[in-house]
């Protein structure tokens, strides 16, 4: 059984967002921006089922946004809290604070660069797992309310980056000369985002990852979202 993260459930979850060790237990992690894998929606949840990560050799900038609330999110992340197990009167009322605050939405923003990355040789295997499956996608944005002294972290930062440490991914704030691990235990996520890879063929005939766009999108120009198309088309011109 894969892991499978559901955003509904995440009051269990533990300061990194690294890879799970434990497949029976899926709320004890959240996969990290960057992470490779599949997600899927119904009525009442949206999950994210976590197939693996890429290794990273250079830090990946993550843009930072502040959003008031609208209606539609608003009954995101109230659901979320009643799926945590807080009362309806309680869920109102965290709702109706949420609705006087802000929530944050972290959003990786060098795809150019995770695209570079992921074509990369010490991604090799991680990229033929890709290429077999065109329904895989990657985690790229997190909508979430901040906790505690998170809040004050977060709106003080300059910069924020995805990056590789002892092994695994993680979320670093950066001040000036200082920075800290964002702890994933601090952030209330109540939405995600995911993008789809689009393939080409390049100069040798070898597959590629062209570019990097939101899920749901038309790949552009003569990429395609299945690398098998590209295939049928060489074979077509061939006859």
């Amino acid at each position: 059984m894969r892991p499978t993260i559901t955003v509904l459930l995440l009051a269990l979850l533990l300061s990194a967002c690294g890879p799970m060790r434990n497949l029976q237990k899926v709320e004890t992690r959240i996969p990290c921006l960057g992470s490779v894998g599949k997600s899927s929606t119904t009525l009442f949840t949206k999950d994210f089922q976590k197939a693996g990560e890429p290794s990273l050799d250079t830090p990946l900038e993550v843009s930072l946004n502040v959003f008031d609330f609208s209606q539609s999110t608003l009954s995101k992340y109230r659901k979320f809290k009643e799926r945590q197990g807080v009362k309806a009167t309680d869920s109102l009322k965290n709702s109706t604070q949420a609705a006087n605050s802000k929530y944050y939405k972290l959003r990786v923003s060098d795809l150019v660069g995770l695209k570079a990355q992921l074509n990369a040789a010490k991604n090799l295997t991680l990229k033929e797992y890709l290429q077999d499956d065109s329904d895989l996608e990657v985690l790229t944005g997190i909508s979430f309310v901040a906790k505690g002294g998170l809040d004050s972290k977060l709106r003080t930062a300059h910069h924020f980056y995805l990056k590789e440490s002892r092994g695994t991914l993680v979320l670093e704030a950066h001040n000036g000369k200082q920075f800290s691990t964002i702890e994933m235990a601090g952030l209330e996520i109540f939405d995600f985002e995911t993008s789809q890879l689009c393939w080409k063929r390049n100069h040798r005939g070898k597959l590629e990852i062209a570019t990097i766009t939101d899920s749901g999108s038309r790949c552009p120009g003569d990429t395609e979202k299945d690398p098998n198309k590209l295939d049928s088309t060489k074979n077509y011109l061939k006859l």
